[in-house]
Order: C-alpha cells, then structure tokens, then sequence
C-alpha cells in the first residue's frame, strides 16, 4: 500500500539557512527524534548517499538514501531500509517576505511496518520532525 505525506511551514527565516539544514543531513541525529546516528558520503557535486540510523520500539532501522541537490530542493530516494520503497522531496521557495517549506514523501510499507505504522503514528512523526527542523532555525 503506497502512502503520502504533505507537510507545509512558513519561517522568517531565509531560503539559503533552510536548505543549508536540510542539506546537512549528516547533523540529523543532533535533533531528529528517534535519529540516532547520520552521516554522509558525497558521490558527485549534487549527489549524494546518506545513512540515518532510527531506534524504534526498540529496534534500530537503517535507512539510506541517494539525495539529489536539486534548484530550491532536495529529492531522497531509499537505497535500502525499512520500506519497500521511498522517495521524498524538499522544496524551499520565498514568498511575501516569508520562506515556504514544502516536504512530501511517498513510501510503500512491508507488511509488518505497515502494521506499526498507522496514519495516525505516521503523521505525529512526520509533525515531531517538522518541528525538530523548526527548532534548528531559531
């Protein structure tokens, strides 16, 4: 079953200081809940491999990801890990002295994620991480 995320937030904040958050993946484990290590390999000059390690329930799930610099973005694409298959993208844009942030993130779950992972877990999460990144910026 293929599920979607939608998330959207307005910050006083510049295009250039959002992306330069999102774009260091390798800090995540620093604020993202539940994101115990994160690193980064660069491949070429807007690519990308990343490693986040999560620890749920307890139990650590390895997630990576081949991450495309993109004009005012990010796009993700899971190599490996817990989904059966993931792809999300950032998208930063400047509107009436404000800057937009746009996530969104498709994925299809095994059957026993699928089991853990209701919409409701699945939204609370994606609001805890959202709001990780906004307490970054302050």
């Amino acid at each position: 079953m293929t599920r979607r995320i939608d998330k959207e937030v307005e910050v006083n904040h510049s295009p250039a200081e959002v992306l330069e958050l999102i774009f260091a993946y390798e800090n995540y484990s620093r604020f993202i809940p539940g994101c115990i290590s994160s690193t980064k390999k660069e491949i070429t000059d807007s690519q990308t491999q990343g490693k986040l390690v999560f620890s749920f329930l307890n139990k650590d799930y390895i997630f990576e990801s081949l991450n495309e610099e993109i004009e005012g973005g990010l796009k993700m694409d899971q190599i490996s890990g817990p989904f059966k298959s993931f792809k999300s993208f950032w998208q930063v844009t400047s509107a009436n002295n404000k800057t937009l942030i746009q996530f969104s993130a498709e994925f299809e779950t095994n059957y026993i994620l699928a089991f853990l992972a209701t919409d409701k877990r699945i939204d609370t999460l994606a609001d805890k991480i959202i709001s990780a990144f906004l307490g970054q910026l302050r």
